[in-house]
This record gives C-alpha cells, structure tokens and sequence, in this order.
C-alpha cells in the first residue's frame, strides 16, 4: 500500500484538475490514491504541464455508456428508477443529455447497472463487465434459471449492483491490504462422479486449510465475510424463491443472500452461504457463468441422491455446505444408528446450525442410509437468541439510515476504514455509502465499530 498523500483532485464529468481548498469546484473530490488506481501516472503529468487533464474518450461516451448497458440488461428506464430510488427524467437524461446532470447523480446510476463510476466519459463501456451483462439478462427470460427463480428486471439491477458492490469492496481490501484468505483456494472442475463425494472432500479440505477442526462453526457471516475476505450482499429479492446467487464481475467474486422468504430463519441462511460458498471458492468460471442463481428448493435436496438433481455443480455445492457446517465425523459421535430420532436430528440443527431438511438428510447419508429417517414433523428445533447474534447483518441497527440494506456490509467499515487511512474521500465514501457527506462524518466513529 503506497503512503496516502494530503494532496487533493477535483474531477468533473470531463476533466481532472488539483483541487485547492477554497475553490468553487463541485466536482468529486479524489485523493492522490484514487486518482493513481483509476487513472494512471500519466495524467498527473498531464496536469503538470497543462493545468488539467482531460478524461474524455468521445463526446457521447457518457450516454453511450449508459443507453447500452440499460438495453444490455434488458430493463426500461422506469425500472431503473425506481431501483436507483430516483425519478424516470434523471434516467433519461443520462442516455440523451448527461449535462444536465450533477456528476454525482451520473455515478449514482452508474453504481445501480454495474458500471464503474470512475470510467464514466474515460471508457465507452465506463467498465461494464459484458458477460455479467449477458448472464443477467438470460435469466430474466427466464432461461436456465431455477424452476420458479426467474429473475425479475428489479433484481438484475440488484444484481449489477450487487457487482459494482463486489468490485469497491475487494478494491478497499487491497488498498487496505485486508484481501482475506479466500485466494488460498484454486477453482476446481473435479465434480466427480459422484459429485456429492468431492463436495465431502472439499469442505474437508477448506476446514483443515482454516484449522478449524471438525466442530461447529459459530459465525458464517464472519468467517465468509472478514476471514475469508468474500463480499456478501443482503438485499431483498423476488421471487422470494430464490435464496441467493455467486456473481463473478471482472475476475472478482462474491456472495448475494436474500434477505426474504426462508433465510429469515438463521439456520437456512447458514445453509445458504455455506453452499454460495463452494461456488465461490472452487466453481471454475464456465461453470459460474458469471452469475449462479440457487433456489431454496435446490438446497433442499439430497446430497446423494444423483437422480433428484443431474446438475453436478449443484449436487457438490449441496454436499460441500453440509459436510461444512457438520462434518460426517462428528455427526456419527451424536447417536447410535439404530436411534436416529426426530429428537437427534434436531440435536444435530441445533449443534451445528443447520436446517432441517438439510439436517435429516445429512444424518442419513453419515450412517450411510443404515437407518430409516423420522418424518419432518417429528424434528422440532429453533435457534438461540446467541446463534441469531452471531449471524446477525445489522440492517436494522445500521448507523446511516439513508445507506439501502444491500451496502451495509463490511463495505461499509470498510470505507471508513479506508477514509480514516487516506486512501480516499468523505466525498467518495458518501457516495460509496448512498448518503450525504455530512451524514457519513457525522458516524464514522460508528462505522470504524462494525464487524
């Protein structure tokens, strides 16, 4: 990590300058950090010697940057408004007249379709990541999306945001030199046969790399999230069917949990991530696709039963999510096989934190289908108040109310942590956060606490 510099640049939509303090200029402030990351040495040569520089690839870069990736996604602009939380003429004007647009308003849009606010004006694309694009848009049609999981235009756009999230936030960890041990792990293409065997292999695997022994894991969200370095993404999204989805934007990876339907239960929202995480950390990119979409009803399924689910790359997910939040070899220490009752397999959710349906199969497959399984109404087990706490997002406690749920992640400490060191604005932040600057001064010793 270079030194931060007490220097200061001004961009507007077509031209950086230094900033000197007492100006008029109402363009994004940038420290000497951000404006080396997004633009190069060169421009600050160029600066030297005329004053400015100018970032500007063709006079209708801008519009074009937008009006293609708005058709890419295949949304209208009304739809965008309102997951942006602004009004259709904004929209509009940012495909036809950007001028009489704040740059700010131009970056938050930006934000929104999964562009880099940055590149606007520098890069006919402003850093659209196509086959994100691509991806996104078949599943809206609803091909090969999960039976009753077809995307809807407002959760694309959660999605390309969900990307623009991903990329700021592995960006703030390398600046800060916090990446996470996520990169220990190379993608594998071993999906067996059977593909259930290499899932077991694998979660084995990532315990012992972590040290973390064969006993529960107290916090998913912590382990995924800080230990791991992986961005999650809480967002609200419809079909409630879907429970969460893998993005891979521009050689980066994270995590999208929905925050409705059956992950309000803790247990499945261990579940969820423990099997977004196979897809992380082992999925080689063709099988990825640049977006993967899991339904609760795929998580549901029986990790061995090969002829419920052709799909290897979700068949060794499954095991690996299970096998990782309670390894078959502590499972066997519970009970005798000829006991397994519906009072065991909620020891076994309860231990481990595990859903019930996930539970029961599991059990089975440890004592290798030597015993019958209780019937699902026999299972009766709820999390603690302690299990919710340590797999709790804090959306509801979050400092900044302006900031929407989907960047109260460890993006938000994050960028306070990354102001706090120089690396970048309370301009920047405020915009990486959706709220005002003064509003993001006014919490950051609030925002420097989360976790």
């Amino acid at each position: 990590m270079t030194e931060p510099s007490a220097e200061l640049f001004v961009r507007g939509k077509y031209q950086l300058a230094r900033y000197l303090p007492g100006s008029a200029a109402t363009g994004r402030r940038l420290t000497k950090h951000e404006v080396l990351a997004s633009y190069g040495p060169k421009v600050l040569d160029e600066i030297d010697e005329r004053v400015s520089a100018v970032l500007l690839k063709s006079s209708t870069a801008i519009e074009q940057a937008f009006r293609s990736r708005r058709d890419e996604l295949g949304v209208t602009r009304q739809q965008l408004a309102s997951a942006a939380n602004t009004d259709r003429q904004m929209v509009e004007d940012s495909e036809t007249d950007p001028d009489r647009l704040t740059l700010r308003d131009l970056e938050h849009l930006a934000f929104v379709l999964g562009l880099d606010p940055a590149q606007l004006s520098v890069d006919e694309k402003a850093g659209a990541d196509e086959n994100l694009g691509v991806r996104l848009r078949v599943l809206e049609r609803g091909e090969a999306a999960p039976r009753g999981a077809r995307l809807t235009p407002r959760t694309v756009l959660r999605f390309s945001e969900a990307a623009s999230i991903i990329l700021a936030q592995s960006r703030l960890q390398d600046w800060l030199e916090e990446p996470g041990e996520a990169k220990r792990f190379e993608p594998s293409a071993d999906y067996g046969p059977p593909a259930w065997r290499t899932g077991y292999e694998l979660a084995g695997q990532v315990r012992e790399h972590l040290g973390i022994g064969l006993g529960p894991i107290r916090s998913m969200r912590d382990l995924v999230e800080n230990r791991l370095g992986i961005p999650i993404i809480q967002v609200g999204l419809l079909p409630e069917q879907i429970a969460g989805a893998t993005i891979s934007a521009s050689g980066h990876r994270g995590i999208v949990l929905n925050t409705r339907g059956a992950n309000t239960n803790v247990w499945i929202r261990r579940t969820t991530l423990a099997h977004e995480l196979a897809h992380i950390l082992f999925d080689p990119e063709p099988q990825l696709s640049s977006v993967r979409v899991d339904s609760y009803e795929q998580l549901e399924r029986d990790t061995q039963d090969a002829h419920h689910s052709q799909d290897v790359v979700e068949q060794r997910a499954n095991a690996f999510a299970v096998e990782f939040l309670a390894p078959r070899e502590s499972v066997r220490l519970l009970a005798d096989v000829t006991q397994v009752s519906g009072e065991t397999i909620g020891y076994v959710m309860s231990r481990f934190g595990i859903g019930r349906v996930a539970a029961r199969f599991h059990v089975g497959n440890a004592w290798y289908r030597q015993a019958e399984l209780p019937p699902e109404s026999s299972i009766h087990a709820t999390p603690t108040d302690e299990q919710k706490a340590a797999e709790d997002f804090s959306l509801d406690f979050f400092p900044i109310a302006a900031t929407p749920e989907q960047r109260r992640g460890r993006l938000a400490p994050l960028v306070a942590e990354a102001f706090d060191a120089g690396l970048i604005t309370a301009d920047t932040s405020s915009q990486y956060l959706a709220c005002t600057e003064t509003e993001f001064r006014s919490q950051l010793p609030a925002l420097l606490q989360l976790v």
